[in-house]
This record gives C-alpha cells, structure tokens and sequence, in this order.
C-alpha cells in the first residue's frame, strides 16, 4: 500500500438476508479495525478509489489485509479461550465457597445442638440419682415403711427377748433390711434393720445360756 501522504478511502459489500449491500466510503484506519473484529473476511468483496483504483476484488487478494483478518481471528480465539477459563475457574470458585458455607453452617448447627444439650436443665442426666426412686418415708426415715424388713427385723428383735425362736427371723429380716437399703439409699431403715440383729443376737446368746443353766442345774438335783 503506497501514497502513505495520501487518504485512502474504502468500500466493502455487507451481506444481509436482502442482498448485498455497499458500505462505506470509509477511512482506511477504520476499514482495517472492521477486518480485525470480523465485519471484514477473507471472501468481503472490497473496492478503494486508491488502492485498487476502483475495481472490487475481495479481501484474501490483499496480504496486508490478510494480515488483519488472521490476526483478529486469532485474538478472538484466545478471548474466548480465556473467557471459557476464567467461567471454569469462577464455578469451581464458586463451588469451592458453596461447598464452605455448606461445611461452617453444618459445624454451627452441631456447636449448637451441642450447647443446647450441655446447658438444658431439664436433662435427666442433670438429675441427681435419676435412676433411682425419688420417693421416700413420709415419717422422714423415722419409721422405714418402704422397708418391711427392715422394720419387722426391729419389732421381731424386740419380741425376741422374749420367745426364743424369733431371735433367728429377727437376724435373718435385719440382714435382708441392710441388703434392701445398699440397693435403694432412699427407703432408709438401716437403723432398724441393726436394732433387730443386734436385739436377735442377745436373744439368742440370753436365751441359750439360760437353758444350759437350767440343764446344768437340773444335773445337779
């Protein structure tokens, strides 16, 4: 391209589904900007009063203009490339945060279901003893009605210093009223269950010796 003093105008036919139509005139600094972003191709048909002394011939016929052609070809490509980049990079970005917020709401709603469990206190497990029976005495342990054998080894105990055989049930009942008592603390009679196989035991030991006087003696007659 030759006459570079000189301004070189430019005319191209544009295709439409009406026909052929012609553009222009047109600088030849704006002509060569439609040849890289497309508007111009190898198979336009062009014509310059100038350049090509008013013949139309298309682009391809033109190596500079090729140049043009092929060059913004080649940077639309490597636009679209990028652009195809940079959507991937954005969804796996975009996943990668999703998939965050996903992870810290799920260790939230675990730190507070676990807050809650740690601060009700309604639990059961907050509850002393919960396993156990809560009820007790209405005498306050005085008298151990939630404990028969506890109490029957006490007033049996009592009885037994006087007939003999009872001293055995009031021990047997006292043992019975301690085991009934380390099973369930609440029902008491500890005390009672004691007084019996003590009061059993006396019976017992009295009530023997006694009767081996009375045969020691009855000997002696």
């Amino acid at each position: 391209m030759s006459g570079q003093n000189q301004e070189h105008l430019w005319y191209y036919m544009k295709t439409s589904v009406l026909g052929e139509n012609q553009e222009g005139p047109l600088q030849e600094q704006v002509f060569l900007k439609l040849a890289t972003t497309g508007e111009i191709d190898k198979d336009t048909k062009i014509s310059s009063p100038t350049r090509t002394k008013g013949q139309w011939i298309s682009a391809q016929a033109i190596p500079s203009l090729m140049a043009k052609i092929n060059e913004g070809k080649l940077n639309r490509k490597a636009e679209k490339i990028q652009s195809s980049v940079e959507k991937k990079e954005n969804k796996k970005a975009l996943a990668d945060q999703k998939s965050e917020i996903k992870l810290e709401s799920a260790r939230q709603k675990q730190n507070l279901a676990k807050h809650k469990s740690t601060n009700n206190p309604y639990r059961a497990t907050n509850i002393p003893n919960a396993s156990r029976p809560i009820e007790g005495d209405a005498t306050g342990g005085l008298i151990p009605y939630k404990n028969p054998k506890a109490l029957f080894s006490y007033y049996i105990g009592i009885a037994s210093l006087l007939i003999f055989p009872l001293g055995f049930v009031s021990i047997v009942l006292g043992f019975m009223g301690l085991a009934a008592r380390k099973q369930n603390p609440v029902i008491k009679g500890s005390a009672h269950a004691l007084i019996g196989i003590i009061l059993g035991g006396l019976s017992i030991l009295c009530q023997s010796g006694i009767i081996i006087a009375m045969v020691f003696f009855a000997g002696l007659i």
